[in-house]
């Protein structure tokens, strides 16, 4: 009787034992998982098609009225549909959304009750939205304008309460640098009036009150030379090449302080200032017409076409392609005495 005690008396030891030893393993396997899911990047975006993105609306939490719009045009070129449909410098976007379409960080938090600590409350943050052609909304994603470092950032998405800590400098990409700092259209604007290869003019216009000042076109005198002549042509009149450069150079290198409402007609347009329409090889016309001079900002008003937007633009830059026709002859030599 006391052997067969005993022996159950092991057995129930024996069996205690192998159970404590199953869920030492297990719990071992279960904080070696943790371990390795804690050691990697948690995925906030992943596999964002950023290539579908068509749209792009950027504002502070606290302040929703002043957003950037960016839309994708036809054409794929970006523009701020709140800004008079102005063109969008591509760089800057394509950098914001490259930051954006595969974010990755250390996860951080996973509670709505420390938001605040993080400046991540929906009216702290920073929300970015980003939707495709359909107006499917592909991510929102909300970013502290409080960073922790020059390269990094804070961020959660809208409906999630995990926050985490990207080596991204997101607000950086929006020209946010501190927790005070607003949102300005101005940054994502591309201000350059005219975008063309001088080498691919081939025909200068210029007009005032209507009527022509000058034409010049160039000429083709043989595979690899090239002649520019007044039309009609001019006798006894030697075109400098050089300064045709350089006035196509100033040309392509007009930029405005600021894009202005098409919509207003008081900008003095078809009256008596300077017109200059350039065409390329591909004969695509880019035309500028000036308008009133402002005397406080020592600016004229300056639309462009086809794309019917107005700018106001700095005297100087204009100055520079208000040019008569003496401006490109060659200067006469001296005759030796």
């Amino acid at each position: 009787m006391k052997l067969r005690k005993l022996i159950v008396l092991i057995a129930i030891v024996s069996l205690l034992t192998a159970l404590a030893l199953i869920k030492n393993n297990v719990t071992k396997k279960q904080l070696v998982q943790e371990e390795i899911a804690a050691s990697q990047p948690f995925a906030l975006t992943q596999d964002l098609p950023a290539g579908f993105i068509r749209k792009i609306t950027i504002y502070r939490g606290d302040d929703e009225k002043n957003k950037i719009i960016l839309l994708k045009d036809n054409t794929d070129n970006w523009r701020i549909e709140n800004k008079f449909n102005v063109k969008a410098r591509k760089e800057n976007v394509e950098n914001l959304l490259k930051d954006l379409s595969d974010l990755k960080g250390e996860l951080r938090a996973e509670s709505k009750s420390v938001f605040g600590d993080f400046y991540l409350e929906d009216a702290q943050g920073i929300h970015i939205i980003l939707e495709a052609q359909d107006a499917k909304t592909l991510a929102h994603i909300i970013v502290s304008p409080d960073k922790p470092g020059w390269d990094s950032s804070f961020l959660r998405l809208k409906d999630s309460e995990k926050i985490i800590l990207a080596p991204k400098d997101i607000p950086g990409r929006l020209n946010i640098y501190n927790k005070e700092a607003k949102l300005d259209n101005n940054y994502f604007a591309d201000f350059k009036l005219l975008s063309f290869d001088p080498k691919k003019i081939e025909k200068i216009e210029t007009a005032r009150k209507g009527k022509n000042l000058f034409t010049l076109v160039k000429k083709k005198e043989s595979d690899a030379k090239y002649n520019w002549d007044f039309e009609p042509a001019v006798k006894k009149v030697e075109i400098d090449s050089g300064k045709i450069d350089s006035f196509l150079q100033n040309a392509s290198n007009i930029f405005a302080q600021d894009s202005l409402d098409p919509s207003l007609t008081d900008y003095g347009f078809g009256q008596d200032n300077f017109n200059l329409a350039l065409e390329t090889d591909e004969k695509k016309t880019l035309a500028i017409e000036v308008g009133n001079y402002m005397e406080k900002e020592k600016a004229y008003y300056v639309k462009i076409t086809p794309e019917n937007q107005v700018f106001k633009v700095p005297e100087q830059a204009i100055q520079n392609i208000r040019k008569d026709k003496n401006y490109f002859l060659k200067e006469k030599t001296p005759a030796k005495k």
